[in-house]
């Protein structure tokens, strides 16, 4: 059905083509970008009052060019069954779940959109909670993106990390305790770290966890 095989948890796709919009942008404040990369500079959720509580998170992503072209990708097309991205939409730009707020950037970073490195195609990830299976929702949540083509000093862009989840990932947890911790280790390999040019600053953390988890922390070393 429509969401994905699991009809209390479906998850929808939406696809958004920022060339596009910067360009409708560009005719409404009559000024034209020297350049074709611009920075996005904060993430606003809007999350709608009369079907909040079935959204149960949102994921922004970018898309790679070659996977947009081979795959018809169009301004506002819709997936209805998106539990599994489309293909070659896996570079997450905004993660949000139900107590998240703004994202502002720094005055000097921003996440790099169009021109030669930056992404064209976007595609935001609704994931909906309905576990009454409660007919007839409408939902008009999304989120608010403001960009600049004023380019910024430092690009900025995420690393996804994911620990513990699988029990490939640790030992079996044991039944009835309430109070079990994960220690999850992390190591990003030599192949990925070389091709960093400088070092990198971490200017935000996010948690996200289902079903039993309570709390989540992380140290960087």
């Amino acid at each position: 059905g429509d969401g994905g095989s699991d009809p209390t948890n479906p998850y929808i796709c939406s696809f958004f083509d920022m060339e596009g919009l910067k360009r409708e942008h560009e005719i409404e404040t009559g000024h034209q970008a020297e350049d074709d990369k611009v920075h996005i500079v904060s993430f606003s959720p809007v999350v709608d009052s009369v079907s909040e509580e079935y959204v149960h998170h949102m994921i922004l992503y970018a898309c790679d060019e070659a996977s947009a072209q081979n795959g018809g990708y169009a301004h506002e097309k819709i997936v209805p069954e998106c539990g599994s991205m489309p293909a070659g939409c896996d570079e997450m730009m905004w993660p949000w779940a139900k107590g998240g707020s703004d994202t502002v950037l720094p005055s000097n970073v921003g996440i790099p959109v169009g021109g030669e490195n930056g992404s064209r195609w976007l595609v935001l990830q609704m994931h909906y909670y309905n576990p009454s299976l409660d007919e007839g929702v409408k939902d008009s949540s999304g989120v608010r993106v403001q960009f600049t083509p004023q380019l910024r000093e430092h690009d900025a862009g995420y690393l996804q990390l994911s620990g513990g989840t699988g029990s490939f990932q640790r030992d079996p947890m044991p039944f009835g305790d309430s109070a079990h911790v994960l220690t999850p280790t992390f190591v990003v390999p030599s192949s990925c770290t070389s091709g960093w040019e400088e070092p990198l600053n971490v200017i935000g953390v996010g948690h996200h966890q289902h079903q039993v988890g309570k709390k989540m922390s992380i140290e960087v070393q």
